[in-house]
């Protein structure tokens, strides 16, 4: 009986939180941009500015003039940068052949998730040639883009170069900020959608949870310097069901190693693997000094520390060594991905020079 009164209790508590609590929301709004002119014979910017509607809303307008149309090979590089201590690589940064893009937009998800924000107030919206001016007009931050892949609050610029025939034409750098807005009764009517926001919201909490785990299902490693280093093992090993261990040994012939490049592409399998969230390249001795300026670096090499000797400082003189590592559901609790398979590639550089390739594929299951 007592049982059932708690219940009772509890189930009215729940909707009393979910129907009657001011909900907080996350909202986003431009806050900077710049625009840079590379050939003045190809493009102008005619305007870039923002303008303010009212409080808390500011639209975005730009107009390129095209001097020599049609375009007919357009290349883009879109980075994504979080402020902290200086604008740091956050998630993604990308290159890509714009005109294959807007032939398969499916294919390529960041930049589909950027040309979603801008398509009803732009003539971006077509496959190439481009043939008249590029307009925004009154671009602002669509809340509806970010309830399903939320931003860490803060502040961020989206930074865009634009190749033709592989020349640098032109850079847009748009920053923003992520905010949180508590909005009080009588300001705001809820939604259906709300409410069952706000019972998502407590069922992590309250309700039984649908557990996520993830395993290796494949690793292939390359050589590309045999006098430099060898890849002595690199296999992987069931430890039980559904647990597989990763196992590496590389060899270093030439040490000390003081000079070091990783480049780290994260793929989701969709018709082959297709780029998914970042493809970044970083210092690889400036990451393991400050490691909080690189969070996708940080996020990464979390799953190694504990089974490595990856935990140090440049210079590296040793051989470089993983031992029986798993994927620990804890990194997945916040930060989790939609059921699939995926493919992590890392590119090790010594001296600008390419060394050796990493290809470790994963599933992600409930």
């Amino acid at each position: 009986m007592c049982h059932n009164n708690l219940h009772y209790n509890i189930t009215h508590l729940l909707l009393a939180l979910v129907l009657f609590l001011p909900p907080v929301l996350l909202f986003s709004k431009f806050t900077n941009l710049h625009c840079e002119d590379h050939d003045l014979k190809f493009s102008r910017f005619e305007k870039c500015k923002l303008v303010v509607l009212r409080r808390g809303l500011v639209v975005m307008n730009i107009h390129v003039s095209l001097y020599q149309t049609p375009v007919t090979n357009i290349s883009i590089n879109v980075g994504l940068y979080k402020r902290a201590n200086g604008y740091r690589p956050f998630l993604w940064n990308i290159s890509q052949d714009a005109c294959l893009f807007f032939a398969r937009q499916n294919r390529f998800p960041v930049l589909k998730f950027m040309l979603d924000l801008i398509t009803e107030h732009s003539n971006i919206n077509h496959t190439c040639p481009y043939n008249n001016d590029v307009i925004v007009k009154d671009l602002y931050l669509d809340s509806k883009y970010f309830k399903l892949m939320p931003f860490p609050v803060g502040q961020y610029m989206y930074k865009i170069n634009v190749f033709v025939y592989n020349d640098l034409k032109v850079t847009v750098s748009a920053y923003q900020h992520f905010l949180l807005q508590l909005k009080l009764f009588g300001q705001h009517t809820m939604c259906r959608q709300q409410v069952y926001f706000r019972f998502l919201l407590i069922s992590i909490f309250f309700l039984p949870h649908v557990s996520m785990f993830a395993k290796f299902t494949n690793i292939k490693c390359e050589d590309h310097d045999l006098k430099f280093s060898h890849f002595e093992k690199c296999n992987l090993k069931v430890l039980r069901r559904s647990v597989v261990a990763l196992n590496i040994h590389v060899n270093l012939y030439r040490t000390p190693v003081t000079n070091s490049t990783i480049n780290v592409g994260f793929y989701k399998r969709a018709n082959g693997y297709r780029p998914f969230l970042w493809n970044i390249t970083e210092d690889v001795c400036q990451f393991f000094d400050r490691r909080s300026r690189y969070p996708v670096l940080k996020f990464t090499f979390n799953f190694f520390w504990k089974y490595s000797n990856l935990n140090q400082t440049c210079p590296f003189k040793q051989d470089i060594i993983v031992k029986d590592l798993i994927l620990e559901d804890k990194y997945f609790q916040m930060a989790r991905f939609p059921v699939g398979q995926y493919l992590f590639k890392m590119k090790v550089f010594a001296y600008n020079d390419l060394k050796a390739t990493v290809s470790v594929l994963k599933m992600d299951s409930e």
